[in-house]
């Protein structure tokens, strides 16, 4: 059918990597992941219609969890089509993956999936130079999905058409989503004035693109310090086994308002007596 593509659509949990069971494995649920698909209004996702976009599934249960075992005929002009997952349990991050798309139009343009709950927004490009498999992102950086959030997934090709497209046979194309319960995992605070200005959580290897912007009147601010002296700046990376990054906002007070910083040292009590001596003149000069 011209425009139309097919996909079939498997969604699951794994902790290790294993081959993906049958419908006839041991029907264990595990209560660290579940999917909950709905349509964009929270409607069960039994039967849907978006347009021309169809959306059906079943459903079967196995040791590793609730397997969601989607078919769908996506038009080229009406992707996205979205749905909801629902986590519970810690943190975790998501992988996403596709077999069966060698000589589709997926092999040529890519298909990107987009991940968000409103606030923020995670990309998984699948490209056949990554093999058709990846982790949601934030720009460069691993994404951190948080429990007990619905994320409203959509699937779009990479490079749009303008005009329908034969899309090739996809029959057999399926695409895997992986949940993996987050490790190597850091908590970045940045705190000025005993109030947190940003906290999250991070991966090894993160990358903080752009450290918070703060001000304080009547003071320059100098930079973020740990309490070690370490500067956290733009472009830091978070290394592995670094532990939590608890970042302090570090001030220098101005003097334009002729109350002037005093340190220790001769020079200081020596400006502060000129001060006072400036301030004398002026109240004699006023009463005379």
């Amino acid at each position: 059918m011209k425009g139309i593509a097919k996909l079939t659509f498997v969604v699951f949990f794994l902790i290790f990597a294993i081959t993906l069971p049958s419908e006839s494995d041991a029907e264990t649920i595990s209560d660290s992941f579940s999917i909950k698909l709905t349509d964009s209004e929270g409607n069960d996702l039994s039967d849907p219609m978006f347009g021309d976009v169809t959306i059906f599934f079943d459903t079967y249960n196995t040791e590793y969890g609730t397997i969601y075992k989607l078919k769908a005929m996506l038009s080229i002009k009406t992707v996205p089509a979205n749905i909801l997952i629902t986590s519970t349990g810690g943190l975790f991050k998501l992988a996403v993956a596709a077999t069966g798309v060698e000589g589709s139009l997926v092999e040529e343009t890519g298909l990107r999936f987009t991940l968000t709950n409103g606030e923020d927004t995670f990309n998984a490009d699948l490209k056949k130079s990554n093999n058709y498999s990846t982790d949601f992102r934030n720009g460069a950086n691993i994404a951190t999905l948080n429990p007990n959030t619905n994320y409203c997934v959509s699937a779009s090709l990479i490079d749009a058409y303008d005009k329908d497209v034969a899309p090739g046979d996809m029959k057999d194309a399926k695409i895997t989503f992986q949940a993996i319960v987050a490790d190597g995992i850091h908590q970045v605070m940045f705190v000025s004035e005993d109030n947190t200005v940003e906290s999250y959580m991070a991966f090894d290897n993160y990358v903080i693109e752009k450290v918070p912007t703060v001000s304080r009147g009547g003071y320059t601010f100098k930079g973020w310090f740990t309490p070690d002296g370490k500067e956290i700046t733009d472009g830091y990376v978070i290394s592995k086994n670094e532990g939590d990054i608890i970042a302090f906002a570090q001030w220098e007070k101005n003097d334009d308002s002729m109350i002037l910083y005093l340190g220790i040292g001769g020079s200081s009590l020596a400006a502060l007596l000129l001060l006072l001596l400036f301030l004398k003149r002026r109240k004699d000069d006023a009463e005379s």
